[in-house]
């Protein structure tokens, strides 16, 4: 086994290790990361605030 090639295949294996890929994150906690996104979103593509008021609507109503 050449140097360093066990310390790879366990990382590998720990990251091939089933389970969720998301964050155990509680909804509201989901929803403030939902509102954060949106808010960056809005920043960086400079969406006026009616639009993302609208946006946060679309979402709220689902």
């Amino acid at each position: 086994m050449k140097p360093g090639e066990a310390r790879f295949r366990a990382a590998l294996q720990r990251w091939r290790r089933p389970g969720p890929r998301l964050p155990q994150l509680t909804p509201a906690q989901w929803f403030r990361l939902a509102i954060l996104v949106l808010g960056l979103l809005a920043t960086v593509l400079g969406i006026e605030g009616e639009v993302l008021r609208g946006l946060v609507e679309v979402l709220l109503n689902e």
